[in-house]
């Protein structure tokens, strides 16, 4: 109870450390001007690394996971229409809830809907509601710093730039991770209730903030969620401890109500939560838990920790050829080296540096030391990981099996880390009048954006004009028709599997407002053998039996090379 204590009556030495203009770090007002210079750059480099996306009729992501989150988010706006149930996909038609097989993809809606009713297409819409998300968690992450954490700019700069770029070819090839960009909010929410008791307006709001944000998190990618969860219970473990360890400070007269303020922000979060739970829990019991050993294989290795992928700027004539690191872009996502290697000196220094004692000793402590915990967790030894009682002991986790992921959200408390350390290193450097440590702070600052470049810009392989293709090409669908699948044979990509074809008729049925047969998701209906594919020689005999099964009416088959609906059923 003392460290719960302390925990909701650090908002003193919080307000204190983070207030710009009232902290011993920031009695001379900060320059406006430098501050929005920060803002346009971190805006800059956003639009420079999604430019070749945003310019081009290329979407993010791959056949799979790419082009599914485009239509996965789409279908809210037929649910919108009217046209499906807010859980029918309108694959693996007649089966129910399909929408649980994967995410839901929710917290896009904000920046989606509002273009789709502007009059852009789906295509469009997706890829500008990546790049909103993407840039609005950015702008996000400077303000947490140089606003709520007082950082310098420089510092901002380069905590943003880690966290929204750091993995970011990965972040790419799954774009329902970009929920991580919702995790700042979190954070600004709960400092800026701690920072004014006597307004509860403002404490109410930013409270809400904070909530909707986990909200925006898991109502977005189930993976992130999980993520939140877990290091957030590291994480204030973690804050208890040193806050007990600096009971010295004056950490008294917090936010009104105390602990009762922690019981009904839980509280509150739960109960917005629970639709999620709903949705997600028959699911994850029906299906059960993955074998240990296909988890296994997602797991980082010691040196997978600094892999970033083939196209990173200054590693990738090193990656190339390193087998070793994995081959699998699952296990493409770790913290560029020098950038690791400055974040466990950040460690040092913060938990050493007494200037940094209350709020931001805290926050800087916990988080890192809980960053560093997941590592350690994550990181495999031959065949043995620390992850495995991780997977034994917390409920639900066990359904996720690319944990590698887990990097992704972690590129957030390091950035924190390394911003705070930067920025007492280049002000300690600064008012002491070490001008070589100081410009060598910022060739280090420099180094480290260089670290974050991705060769050829985003992770982009399939082309929305091929879509627009297939829909034109469809002509007009009959009046009747009710449920459609794709014909067995054609010419497809064989390099790419099963993926494009089933995914080419949720298109159609997006599109024309039907259901059908075909599907692709992270989970298959039971006895769903149509996943074989068109150019699987039993293909037909798999979608007559699934028809047969459930006594389908009005179901055609689209042939995509003739164009042409013939009716089965």
């Amino acid at each position: 109870m003392e460290g719960i204590r302390l925990l909701t009556q650090a908002r003193v030495a919080i307000r204190d450390e983070t207030d710009c203009e009232s902290s011993k770090e920031g009695k001379v007002k900060k320059s406006f001007a430098l501050t929005v210079v920060g803002y346009i750059i971190v805006a800059l480099l956003n639009v420079i690394y999604f430019w070749p996306v945003l310019s081009s009729s290329m979407m993010l992501g791959d056949f799979g996971d790419g082009r599914f989150c485009c239509l996965a988010t789409e279908h809210w706006m037929l649910v919108l229409s009217g046209t499906l149930a807010p859980l029918d996909s309108g694959m693996f038609y007649p089966v129910d809830d399909t929408m649980a097989y994967s995410d839901l993809f929710l917290g896009f809606l904000p920046f989606y809907v509002p273009l789709r009713f502007m009059g852009f297409d789906m295509f469009v819409s997706f890829k500008i509601t990546l790049f909103a998300v993407q840039l609005v968690g950015s702008l996000a992450m400077f303000y947490l710093m140089n606003r709520k954490l007082c950082c310098g700019v420089l510092s901002s700069i380069v905590a943003s730039i880690i966290f929204t770029f750091c993995c970011g070819i990965n972040m790419d090839l799954h774009p329902q991770l970009f929920a991580l960009y919702f995790v700042p909010f979190i954070a600004i929410g709960l400092l800026v209730a701690m920072e004014k008791t006597s307004d509860t307006r403002r404490v109410i709001c930013a409270t809400a903030l904070s909530i909707l944000a986990i909200d925006a998190v898991f109502y977005t990618s189930g993976y992130m969620g999980y993520y939140l969860i877990l290091f957030g219970m590291f994480f204030v473990g973690l804050l208890a401890i040193f806050g007990v360890a600096t009971k010295p400070y004056n950490f008294d007269y917090a936010i009104p109500g105390g602990v009762r303020y922690v019981v009904v922000y839980l509280l509150a979060t739960i109960v917005t939560l629970v639709p999620f739970l709903v949705v997600y829990l028959p699911v994850s019991q029906h299906y059960g838990e993955r074998v240990w050993t296909d988890i296994a294989a997602y797991l980082p290795t010691v040196l997978g920790l600094v892999n970033v992928s083939e196209n990173n700027l200054l590693y990738t004539p090193f990656l190339s050829v390193g087998k070793s690191l994995g081959n699998s872009a699952e296990l493409q996502m770790g913290i560029p080296p020098i950038t690791l290697l400055v974040f466990v000196l950040s460690l040092i220094w913060i938990f050493r540096n007494r200037c940094l004692r209350g709020g931001r000793f805290l926050l800087g402590c916990a988080a890192g030391f809980a960053a560093l915990l997941c590592m350690i967790l994550l990181v495999k030894v031959g065949d043995h990981s620390l992850w495995y009682f991780v997977y034994s002991l917390i409920p639900g986790i066990g359904t996720m099996r690319a944990v590698g992921r887990f990097m992704l959200f972690l590129s957030f408390p390091v950035a924190i880390c390394v911003g705070l350390f930067l920025d007492s290193a280049l002000k300690y450097s600064r008012s002491t009048g070490h001008a070589a440590v100081f410009t060598l702070l910022v060739v280090l600052s420099v180094y480290m954006t260089l670290e974050h470049v991705w060769v050829g810009g985003p992770f982009a392989v399939w082309n929305s004009a091929d879509d627009a293709a297939l829909i034109e090409g469809a002509g007009d669908m009959p009046q009747n028709c009710e449920v459609i699948y794709i014909a067995e044979g054609g010419e497809w990509d064989t390099t790419v599997g099963t993926t494009p074809p089933q995914l080419d008729a949720w298109v159609l049925a997006t599109h024309f407002g039907v259901h059908t047969l075909n599907g692709y998701s992270s989970y298959y209906p039971d006895d769903w053998s149509v996943e074989v594919g068109p150019l699987a020689p039993n293909y037909q005999e798999c979608v007559d039996d699934w028809i047969q099964k459930y006594q389908l009416d009005n179901v055609y088959e689209y042939d995509r090379d003739m164009g042409t609906w013939m009716r089965i059923s």
